[in-house]
């Protein structure tokens, strides 16, 4: 393996995200690799389709929070001094592992680095586990940084 020209790095903003922060930007300087950084709003039609519909304005609801999500995406650049990498930014709505494995597709990631909740037993088998599900699909290698 030469390196990793295109880094995902999917985020939900959590604290439990900051340590794959580092992680990436480390590879990403000794690979001189263009980071994407990637937030994926839940959509909430797959939530609660009904809720939805009784919603005074889902666009205005869905636009607030993809604005307020690429607002986060570049305070992250900013307080993890990430300027001085080739970057896209980028909001997506759906299902957060089914947008991240397309979105790894669509730039033709070499790696994916995502930060997992340190779920186990019961949690883990009831909430499931994005980053579970994008190691299991993803076209590229995916490393998975535990929370401290």
């Amino acid at each position: 393996m030469t390196g990793f020209a295109n880094i995902l790095l999917p985020t939900d903003f959590s604290d439990c995200a900051r340590p794959a922060y580092g992680l990436a930007a480390q590879i990403a300087e000794r690979f001189s690799s263009k980071l994407f950084l990637l937030h994926v709003v839940q959509d909430l039609t797959l939530l609660m389709p009904d809720a939805v519909l009784f919603a005074a304005s889902p666009n205005e609801a869905l636009d607030s929070l993809i604005a307020g999500a690429k607002t986060q995406l570049e305070q992250i650049v900013r307080q993890h001094q990430l300027e001085r990498f080739t970057l896209t930014l980028q909001v997506q709505v759906g299902s957060p592992a089914v947008e991240i494995v397309e979105y790894a597709k669509e730039i033709n990631a070499s790696l994916i680095v995502i930060a997992t909740h340190g779920r186990t037993g019961l949690q883990q088998l009831l909430l499931g586990s994005v980053a579970n599900r994008v190691v299991q699909v993803a076209p590229c290698p995916v490393l998975t940084v535990r929370s401290q």
